[in-house]
Parts: C-alpha cells; structure tokens; sequence
C-alpha cells in the first residue's frame, strides 16, 4: 500500500508527500526481505529517486548506491536491472553537476542496455536523450547533442504512441537546444506540441508542465513576445512554487526565478531583473554543491546585469 500511494504521488508531481511513502516502503521491505532482495533493491531506488526530483542529490546518491550494490550482489554487471540503477546514477550526477562522472555512467548504462535489451527497446532509446541533454548542458558539443536528441526523438515516436508522455520528454529538451541555437520557429513548435501533451496527460500542476512553460517563455523572449513570455514563466514560477515549496531552495526554482530576471532586463527593469537574479542564485548557493555549474551561470548573469 505505501509503494502505490508513493507511485501515485510521485507520478502525480506531489514529491514531498511521496518521499514519506517511499521511506516507509524500504522500512517495511528491508523488514520482510532483508537488505540483499530485490525488492529491497527496487525500495531503495524509489526513495534514491525521489530525493534526486527534490534537489537532495547526496541522498539520491547514497540510495541509489545502495541499489547498486544489491543488484550487482542479486545480478552482476551485464543485467538491465543494473542498468537501471547505473542510468539513474548519472542522472544524479548530471543535476548535481558532475558532468564527468554523469557520461561514464550514461554510456555504462547504454552499453549494458543495447546488450541486454536491444538498440530499440524503449529504455535503450531514451540513452540518446539523456546524453544529448548531457552535451547541452556541458555546452561544448552542441552539434553532437542536437544529432543525439533529434535521434532520441525520431526513434521514440517509431517505439511509442505519438500520445505517450516520453514523446513530450523527447520534445521538450529538443526545443529547449533549438531555442539556445536560435531556431526559434521549430523551438516553439516542439515546445508547444509537448506542452499540448503534457496538459492533457499530467495536468496544468505538474513539474513536468511546469518545465515546458520556462521553456517556452526563453523562446517567447527570444522572439522579443515579452508579453507572452511572461505569461508562461508566471506559470512555471507558479506550479514549481506548490511542488517544491515557497521557502524551498531547489535549483528548478532558481532556473524559474532567472528566467524571470531575463525577461525583466529584456524590459529595460534592471531593478527587478537583479531582484529576481539574486534570489536565484541566492538559492543555488544554498541549495546546490559548491563549485555546480548552475551556480557559477547564475553569479555570471548576476555580474552582467550589474555591469550592465
């Protein structure tokens, strides 16, 4: 029962409440199964993950590491139930900014997966997302990333329903890369037909829709519709607020909060623009390791609007 009220919370976007039924679920899992089990493996993984969506990225390594070692004890390296873990090993990496440590462990999972899964399952396909987006975030191959989601997307929508909610994960980073290339047409179309797909399927609170309003406000600004980008960047703001709280410091808020500052300086406001800005990296240094690639972007935007 607390696994599946976790789940439903957890897929619903309502983090803080699930983490309380993902750590009551390994309590009761350890007590049954004892720490070397499967289940016990999959109990961990939960709340590891569920402490990654709230910015706790030291307890979502500590969790997820544990996973690991149960499943290498349960199935050796070369299972895709490993693999699992070890995708979601660099997905902690990658938000905690260890962009080093996020490849090896992406490529690792990959590997594994085309070997035990095939090169067109499903979860081998979405490997092509996650390093793509990896590569934007580095920003130092923004041509090998643009080839990786592009890939990621065409190879999903040959996998899946054109409904599935993967289709809108594939879309939104894809538009989000257009957008910092300049490409603002297909960004927007991209962005919207995610958003489309995530309002229908998630609902108008959840994180994930949340994501693709930022998104769409960057491309909105970028094509100088100040007005509209306003108006999603005030629902993206919005919805992260109720998911992860108003005094809370995780680095999605932030990352609303800078987008907000972009747009007031777009205006000509440079008092709310270093208002907003502050704020966010206010919270980056707070909530995020020292050194993190998001908190020396939000000190250099800070600096620029100063010196500006």
């Amino acid at each position: 029962a607390a696994r599946q009220l976790a789940r439903t919370h957890y897929l619903s976007g309502r983090y803080r409440i699930a983490i309380g039924f993902y750590e009551e679920n390994l309590r009761i899992r350890n007590s049954l199964y004892g720490n070397n089990h499967f289940q016990t493996a999959i109990a961990l993984n939960c709340v590891g993950m569920a402490n990654k969506v709230l910015g706790n990225y030291v307890n979502a390594l500590k969790y997820c590491n544990e996973a690991y070692d149960v499943k290498m004890v349960l199935f050796g390296l070369n299972h895709s139930d490993t693999a699992v873990t070890i995708d979601n090993l660099g997905s902690i990496y990658h938000l905690n900014g260890d962009y080093d440590m996020a490849m090896e462990k992406y490529e690792q999972a990959w590997q594994i997966k085309k070997d035990t899964l095939g090169s067109m399952h499903c979860d081998t396909v979405m490997m092509y997302g996650n390093i793509g987006r990896l590569l934007h975030d580095q920003g130092l191959d923004l041509t090998k990333s643009r080839e990786l989601l592009e890939e990621n997307l065409k190879l999903r929508l040959e996998v899946l329903p054109p409904e599935h909610p993967q289709i809108a994960v594939a879309k939104s980073p894809l538009a989000q890369l257009y957008c910092d290339l300049g490409l603002y047409d297909e960004a927007l179309k991209l962005a919207q037909e995610a958003l489309e797909l995530r309002l229908e399927v998630l609902g108008q609170n959840h994180p994930y829709t949340s994501f693709t309003h930022d998104t769409i406000a960057k491309i909105y600004l970028g094509l100088d519709h100040i007005d509209k980008a306003k108006e999603h960047a005030k629902k993206s703001l919005s919805i992260r607020r109720n998911v992860y709280g108003d005094n809370s410091n995780h680095p999605r808020l932030a990352i609303a909060h800078l987008t907000n500052a972009a747009i007031f300086d777009s205006e000509g406001d440079k008092v709310q623009a270093i208002a907003e800005a502050e704020k966010a990296h206010d919270m980056n240094v707070k909530g995020l390791r020292d050194g993190h690639p998001l908190t020396q972007k939000s000190e250099s935007f800070l600096i620029q609007l100063k010196s500006s």
